[in-house]
């Protein structure tokens, strides 16, 4: 797969999904506001409004999914910051608190600096291995690019 292209899908986006609205639409349907009395024409109608609903509130989009090679450095502490970075970025996003702010910013800054630090050592050490065998250097190097063509799955909405 070349890497400008990927895999077509087609999804909700749940998170954008108005909870409040939905249950508004939902209480105004015929479901609730005009019910059936026979079973199998409730659960028809259960089916379709609730399909209807979704298609309005989380609408399907079209994604696509790209491969993307991993870093080698990029390890199990890297994705544990970039949980708690994300994380509160969530809490600064929902509340718009100054004091949730400057947490996010700092926890990224921090996230930055703990990346760069990882990519430097892990470089550090690939050359010190080699200890100045510009052969091996190469070849270390060229052993990564082939590691990095086992592709891990990101998904990029399409716009």
């Amino acid at each position: 797969m070349h890497p400008h292209t990927g895999e077509r899908k087609v999804r909700r986006c749940w998170r954008e999904l108005d909870v409040d609205c939905f249950r508004r639409d939902l209480l105004l349907s015929d479901m609730f506001s005009d019910p059936p009395d026979n079973v199998d024409d409730l659960f028809s109608c259960y089916d379709s409004v609730l399909r209807q609903l979704v298609d309005k509130h989380a609408p399907l989009r079209s994604v696509v999914i790209r491969q993307r090679p991993q870093s080698p450095w990029y390890d199990g502490e890297c994705r544990e910051m970039k949980r708690t970075t994300r994380r509160l970025e969530r809490v600064y996003r929902k509340t718009h608190v100054d004091s949730d702010y400057k947490a996010w910013k700092t926890q990224l800054n921090n996230q930055r600096s703990f990346y760069q630090t990882k990519y430097n050592i892990y470089w550090s050490s690939i050359v010190a291995e080699c200890r100045g065998d510009c052969k091996q250097l190469h070849v270390d190097q060229t052993e990564v690019a082939v590691e990095r063509s086992s592709c891990v799955p990101v998904t990029r909405r399409q716009r």
